[in-house]
């Protein structure tokens, strides 16, 4: 499997959830509001500053936040945290919540890499 890694610009981002938001409405989710306040799990990683505000978030969902973008020096996620963390069952922040596990995972797949190249 190969990863696509695409960024967006907000207007673009707004237009995916405009499509998302169709595609879900076309599929009987006549109340859904841009597609994923139905979600139970919300991954957002698409890299547009507080994309997800919590009019997109399903009360008691579990949100995790990849996006990362630097808006004045300082690191945001795709999530509106404030907004969203009242209403989420569970929520990671950003920064500080998946980078750990991301370092963890690169570490253990290059050790794992090393050693099916005979280096370890």
């Amino acid at each position: 499997d190969r990863m696509i890694h695409i960024e967006l610009t907000q207007e673009q981002a707004n237009s995916l959830l405009q499509l998302i938001d169709i595609a879900i409405k076309a599929g009987g989710y006549q109340n859904a509001k841009v597609g994923v306040p139905i979600a139970d799990i919300i991954i957002a990683a698409a890299g547009a500053a507080r994309m997800v505000t919590a009019a997109h978030v399903k009360p008691g969902a579990t949100v995790i936040d990849v996006g990362v973008t630097r808006i004045d020096n300082k690191i945001v996620g795709d999530v509106d945290f404030e907004a969203v963390q009242a209403i989420a069952g569970a929520i990671t922040p950003m920064p500080g919540g998946t980078g750990p596990m991301t370092i963890a995972c690169l570490l253990e797949n290059t050790l794992e890499a090393a050693r099916m190249m005979g280096a370890i």
